[in-house]
């Protein structure tokens, strides 16, 4: 899944997106007190941060 089918499915579930923020793209413009993605370059592969 894509970040942006994730928006999408997100929307589609009534989650609106100032509860939500996906790595900067998607959502609220900024991360304070939202369930929050972002997604950064690891050593090997890439690492997935999920946080509130």
């Amino acid at each position: 899944m894509t970040l942006s089918e994730l928006h999408k499915e997100l929307n589609r579930r009534g989650i609106t997106k100032d509860q939500y923020y996906l790595h900067g793209l998607y959502g609220a413009t900024d991360d304070d007190n939202k369930i929050a993605l972002a997604i950064k370059k690891g050593k090997y592969s890439l690492e997935y941060e999920v946080y509130y």
